[in-house]
């Protein structure tokens, strides 16, 4: 079982990619945004049929 230091220095370790990746690629932001609402509106939209 993960311990908490593992869990936040694996989450650090994973942020910091994440914000190595939007500093190179800053086009990533706005299409990575885009296909987290996605989902949400599908969600939205069905639960307002409904």
């Amino acid at each position: 079982m993960l311990t908490p230091k593992t869990i936040h220095d694996d989450l650090h370790e994973h942020h910091t990619q994440v914000v190595q990746l939007f500093s190179k690629h800053p086009w990533l932001i706005p299409a990575t945004t885009l296909l987290h609402i996605i989902p949400v509106v599908v969600g939205i939209n069905g639960f307002w049929k409904s």
